[in-house]
């Protein structure tokens, strides 16, 4: 559960602030236009246009927006404008009918995997004019015959190749994923114009048997040459000032140790036993001992500064280390399932530690964190299941240990809960937040599937994504007004949660926020809300009224989709909110009724998706007024609150939300009561016998 919610979400759906022109899908702002993916799929030959008008207003189409064609399987030919100077990240990927492609002279970048996968790809021009392409761009394009060459950047070797290659001198640059996977590659001549070799250039090259790196070479990416099985020898010069993480990880053929100026680059991962690094070293380059799993032990210098990522990944046989206190940070996953170590002691010129540095240390039963340590990342001590103390540094809870049972008092110091500090605590049952508290980091209480109610202090400002995701006994939750934003994922999961108050604070909701709140009944959006992100409320099943105030201006694809049992829908925008097709998808709304002001009924009635509810009703202020009208009373809504008067002395008025649920009763004093609601609400009033139905402002 934990991994899935912490996950990034990976849809194709519309964004609020597209518009569509003749079919193509477009981003507009101010005078230009991005093309992007809407909520139908291209396909068949596309022309892009040098400009669009919409209501009346001309944009110039200057880019081609990452994701744009994703996965477009019926895309059979693309005309590019000169109007064009982008093309971004992934924006053909997989458009695998796709057989040719003229790019204009325009165009200066292409991102990313822009047309990975295009493996009906069998030629492609691209001009001079291009001086950036992202790495991988051409990956998988197992049409392509012929090496792309741009400028002085080497782009692509087709994969298929077999044995030797020689660069062309003029290269400067081999772009990232160049030779990815070329697993007939055998050798290579690098020549001495080559400045920089890219993140995984050589990935994959299972067949490349030895390489030298010539003295012009200042940086080799990450992973450059990860997984070159066949690889038993590599030169790499002094000029050499930068080498990414795991660039040789995987390099099982590799026998001797890579050491280049005083960085410590790689130890072969058959070596068994202890290693002592040599005392000249002062960086430990991510993936040095990477699944060397027959270390047992290593000394480390006082001359190392830095440990990096995935350093000592998956050294399962290790079972003790010494960190020198010249260290000053620990990588990301440094540690990470070295199941075999049970000590660490950290010493205090250490200020960081990144994400999941010590993940999955399961034999590790203590660790001493000195208060030099300033952050600490996501996960830190995720699945060490030998540590049964919490792991407090300085102001920042760090760690629960997963088996703990029952209440938890957050101490009264705390300032910030951090990443993953209860992350998987599926015993824990309630805790208390005190009010030192500012921040509760991504992923805090993920998992925690046995907490069921929780109250965040006034004090708490920053809730980050994946928060509460997985807390699926969580009933209610009271978010307070300090808070501005909902973070994507933020309570995905909790089918439990039966009520949530959101602040007047809040902005915007993100992403799948509440997806999988099935059983929350009724969703009050308050008025200081202007954006409702994709998948926001998505198979909310239990979802029965929704009010969205007018300051909602757009609602991002899926946002209420799968709410089947939704019967209506309050919107109080004068302006209908832009809103793609399937914000409400398989919600069934042809069976809801959509409650709008009097003055955009027929807006409404006429805009996708709001056009396809099965019934249509305007909202009024009160209803049933004419039967109290006689005694006098009075109602007033202003700020947040209900105010009756012309009651009579000590009358009790019991409030009720639109779902019927019991919001609280006030009882008036000298003839008037008031009531707290919140501001775009709709709330009924029981006075005596009659209902007053009240728009709340």
């Amino acid at each position: 559960m934990t991994t899935l919610i912490l996950s990034v979400f990976f849809s194709i759906s519309a964004s609020a602030d597209v518009v569509e022109v003749d079919g193509i899908y477009y981003d507009i702002s101010e005078t230009t236009a991005t093309v992007t993916y809407g909520d139908n799929e291209y396909s068949g030959d596309i022309v892009i246009p040098e400009s669009i008008t919409y209501e009346n207003s001309k944009y110039s189409v200057t880019s081609i927006g990452e994701l744009a064609f994703i996965y477009c399987s019926g895309l059979t030919s693309i005309a590019i404008p000169n109007s064009i100077t982008s093309i971004g990240e992934s924006a053909f990927e997989g458009c695998r009918i796709l057989t040719s492609v003229t790019i204009p002279n325009s165009v200066t970048s292409i991102g990313e995997s822009a047309f990975e996968g295009c493996s009906g790809l069998t030629s492609v021009t691209i001009p001079n004019s291009v001086t950036n392409i992202g790495y991988g761009a051409f990956n998988g394009c197992t049409g392509i015959t012929q090496t792309i060459i741009v400028n002085d950047m080497f782009v692509f070797l087709p994969t298929g190749y077999e044995g030797h290659y020689s660069i062309p001198e003029n290269i400067s640059t081999i772009i990232g994923g160049a030779f990815y996977e070329c697993s007939g590659l055998t050798s290579v001549t690098i020549p001495n114009s080559v400045t920089s070799i890219g993140e995984s250039a050589f990935e994959g090259c299972s067949g490349l048997t030895s390489v030298t790196i010539p003295n012009s070479v200042t940086s080799i990416g990450d992973r450059a040459f990860q997984y070159c099985s066949s690889l038993t020898s590599v030169t790499i010069p002094n000029s050499v000032t930068s080498i990414g993480e795991s660039a040789f990880s995987g390099c099982t053929g590799i026998t001797q140790t890579i050491i280049v100026n005083d960085m410590f680059v790689f130890l072969p991962t058959g070596y068994e036993g202890h290693y002592s690094i040599p005392e000249n070293i002062s960086t430990i380059i991510g993936g040095a001992f990477e699944g060397c799993s027959g270390l047992t032990s290593v000394t480390i210098p006082n001359s190392v500064t830095s440990i990096g990522g995935w350093a000592f990944d998956e050294c399962s046989g290790l079972t003790s280390v010494t960190i020198p206190n010249s260290v000053t940070s620990i990588g990301g996953w440094a540690f990470n399932n070295c199941d075999g170590l049970t000590l660490v002691t950290i010493p205090n010129s250490v200020t960081s530690i990144g994400d999941r540095a010590f993940q999955y240390c399961s034999s590790l039963t203590s660790v001493t964190i000195p208060n030099s340590v300033t952050n600490i990342g996501y996960g830190a001590f995720y699945g060490c299941t030998g540590i049964t103390q919490s792991i407090i540094v300085n102001d920042m809870l760090v760690f629960l240990p997963t088996g703990y049972e029952g209440h938890y008092s957050i101490p009264e110091n705390i300032s910030t809960i951090n990443g993953g500090a209860f992350d998987g605590c599926s015993g824990l049952t309630s805790v208390t937040i005190p009010n030192s508290v500012t921040s509760i980091a991504e992923g805090a209480f993920s998992g925690c599937s046995s907490l069921t109610s929780v109250t965040i202090p006034n004090s708490v400002t920053s809730i980050g994504y994946g928060a509460f995701s997985g807390c699926s006994s969580l009933t209610s939750v009271n978010i307070p007004n300090s808070v501005t934003s909902i973070a994507y994922g933020t309570f995905l999961g909790c089918s439990s949660l039966t009520s949530v108050n959101i602040p007047n604070s809040v902005t915007s909701i993100a992403e799948y926020a509440f997806d999988g709140c099935s059983s929350l009944t009724s969703v009050n959006i308050p008025n200081s809300v202007t954006s409702i992100a994709e998948g926001a409320f998505s198979e909310c099943s239990g979802l029965t009224s929704v009010t969205i105030p007018n300051s909602v201006t757009s609602i991002g694809d899926y946002a209420f989709s799968l709410c089947i049992n939704i019967e209506n829908v309050y919107c109080y925008a004068e302006v209908v909110p832009l809103a793609p097709v399937y914000v409400f998808y398989n919600s069934d709304i042809e069976k809801a009724t959509l409650h709008v002001p009097a003055s955009a009924i027929e807006a409404y009635k006429t805009t996708e998706p709001w056009s396809a509810f099965g019934t249509f009703k305007t909202i009024e202020g009160t209803v049933g007024i004419e039967s109290v009208e006689d005694r006098g009373i009075a109602i007033q809504s202003a700020d947040g609150f209900v105010t009756i008067s012309g009651l009579d002395n000590n009358e009790k008025v019991s409030f009720y939300g639109i779902d019927g649920k019991a919001l609280g009763s006030a009882t008036a004093i000298n003839g008037t009561t008031s009531f707290a609601a919140q501001s775009g609400s709709i709330v009924v009033a029981k006075i005596g016998k009659a209902n007053i139905k009240i728009a709340v402002k």
